[in-house]
């Protein structure tokens, strides 16, 4: 085992030990560690020089989205570990990487005790990126698992929307004034990836099968070796206004 494996291995453990021991005594604590240790396992595998262990065979990569918009702060939990607190809306994790299986996810309302307002099973494939996205109203929230794929031929870029307006009708998205480039987009799903050459452009989100602007899209700009997600956010009736949070990959 390369010594800075071992390393990353031997601080994981030890952080995972200081996490055990102050779970029911001091929470920020307990959350402090165990964020450490899923940092210095995540390290421990990227450096590994083992076949078996190299992350694309056995591990995937996850990230967080709170999409929630009428939800107040979040803590997450991964297998009733903490890892995220206060996460607000409209905020995404960076990825981290995850053993493959099946991930139970809670989320809690921040600074409120009993139980999960939401639990959740997402499989895991080994070598995959996953975004997952919470959702809906606080009385009725949801996850959404959404598949990436940050692979781009070199020198180009690519694009896709996934809708997650919880009041706003089936969408089309368009060139300003002009073609359609994705249409009827529904609740709760994702476009396919399309393919560009990079470029700066001006899109607009419509009502599906109408003229109607929902919302202007302007001056969006798509850079080589990139692949973009935009997530359609929040409300068209009322606060919080509907909005675009784009992620790449």
């Amino acid at each position: 085992m390369p010594q800075s494996e071992g390393k990353f291995f031997q601080e994981a453990t030890v952080y995972d030990l200081l996490a055990k021991y102050y779970k029911y005594s001091r929470p920020d604590l307990h959350v402090h560690y165990y964020h450490n240790h899923l940092i210095s396992l995540q390290n421990a595998i990227f450096h590994s020089k083992a076949g078996f262990m190299q992350p694309q065979k056995r591990f995937s990569k996850v990230r967080v989205l709170q999409g929630s918009p009428d939800s107040t702060a979040i803590d997450i939990c991964f297998n009733h570990n903490p890892v995220y607190k206060n996460v607000p809306y409209q905020t995404n994790s960076k990825y981290i990487f995850l053993p493959e299986g099946s991930l139970l996810l809670d989320i809690l309302q921040s600074n409120e005790k009993g139980p999960s307002a939401f639990s959740s099973r997402v499989q895991l494939m080994a070598g995959n990126h996953y975004t997952l996205v919470v959702a809906g109203p606080p009385e009725n929230l949801l996850l959404e698992a959404i598949h990436d794929e940050p692979f781009v031929p070199f020198g180009e870029t690519k694009i896709r929307f996934a809708h997650f307006s919880p009041d706003a009708p089936d969408l089309d998205i368009a060139v300003k004034n002009g073609d359609i480039v994705f249409k009827g987009l529904t609740y709760r799903n994702a476009t396919d990836y399309l393919g560009l050459t990079p470029m700066a452009v001006d899109l607009e989100v419509r009502a599906a099968g109408t003229r109607e602007v929902i919302l202007p899209l302007e001056g969006i700009r798509f850079e080589k070796d990139a692949a973009y997600t935009i997530y359609l956010l929040g409300r068209t009736e009322k606060a919080p206004v509907l909005t675009a949070h784009m992620l790449s990959p």
